[in-house]
């Protein structure tokens, strides 16, 4: 449901936010004009589209595109006329905008995406983003990603064109990296298979590792005085414990100059974005879980 009404408010930007686009283009030159609608609704075309194909690499895509919205909108909005010229529609699609820039980066529209690369008798599961990331870094690297794309795309509006080629070849390198990056982020899941429990989480563990059904004792809210090795990556939020009946051998990622070494543990710690939806699959899997 949240995915649908993500898809909703981002269909009807054209009759709200263009708004803005349409007052403040109308005294740039016609070519430049030309050139930002043409990029406006190919991006919005392709968002539109993108958000039908639940994958991973798309859940990446609309979560660094989707936010241009709003900052377009002001951007242009500060650089026209605005107030004067833009009605409540133009306003209202600010606010359209913004709604389907959080709700693009929560944890229900993320299931949906992450899920759609599982096959068979399985169910992903997201992992809460790492507790460093949230303020600064991620946001850092989301501009470096779409900056220089916006960046190009103005200068080969006002025809600039030897440093319009030379900011397309940087944009391009840009959101290749970028977009490299963050998507792995996309791609850190708890797997639920029929023989238990599978942590894909290449900032956790040096390899994806499988903790078996049998091995399992408690699944649930971790405990105060909890022993389990601490594989949330300072993750906030609720923390869940998965404790075993004997102690298992798993390779932490490795740390920056050292090697990845093996550890046997009697169990785990882990942030998921819906920890209420783990436990719910779990009990489904006949995995012993406590909600205390």
């Amino acid at each position: 449901m949240p995915t649908w009404v993500c898809r909703g408010l981002w269909l009807i930007l054209p009759v709200t936010l263009a708004e803005i686009f349409a007052v403040t283009l109308q005294n740039r030159s016609v070519m430049a004009g030309v050139i930002w609608q043409i990029f406006l609704w190919t991006g919005w075309a392709v968002v539109l589209g993108a958000s039908f194909v639940q994958l991973p690499g798309t859940l990446t895509f609309i979560r660094v595109a989707i936010p241009l919205a709003p900052m377009l909108g002001l951007v242009f909005g500060l650089s026209g006329p605005w107030i004067d010229d833009v009605g409540i529609l133009g306003l209202a699609g600010l606010v359209v905008a913004g709604a389907c820039a959080v709700l693009v980066m929560s944890g229900d529209v993320g299931a949906e995406f992450i899920n759609g690369t599982s096959y068979g008798d399985e169910r992903r599961l997201g992992l809460r983003t790492p507790g460093f990331l949230l303020i600064g870094p991620l946001q850092v690297l989301w501009a470096v990603t779409t900056i220089p794309v916006l960046t190009f795309v103005a200068l080969v509006a006002t025809k600039f064109w030897i440093p319009g080629a030379v900011a397309g070849i940087i944009a391009g390198a840009c959101a290749w990296y970028g977009f490299r990056l963050l998507n792995r982020l996309s791609l850190r899941c708890l797997v639920i298979v029929p023989a238990g429990l599978t942590l894909v989480d290449p900032l956790a563990l040096a390899e994806p590792t499988l903790f078996r059904r049998e091995d399992i004792t408690r699944l649930g809210p971790a405990l105060v005085d909890s022993k389990a090795l601490d594989l949330t990556v300072a993750s906030s939020g609720l923390i869940l414990s998965v404790d075993f009946s004997r102690p298992l051998s798993v390779v932490p990622a490795a740390k920056r100059g050292h090697a990845a070494e093996a550890t046997e543990v009697n169990g785990i710690l882990l942030a998921l974005s819906r920890p209420g939806q783990l436990l719910e699959l779990a009990e489904d899997r006949r995995i012993k879980v406590e909600r205390h």
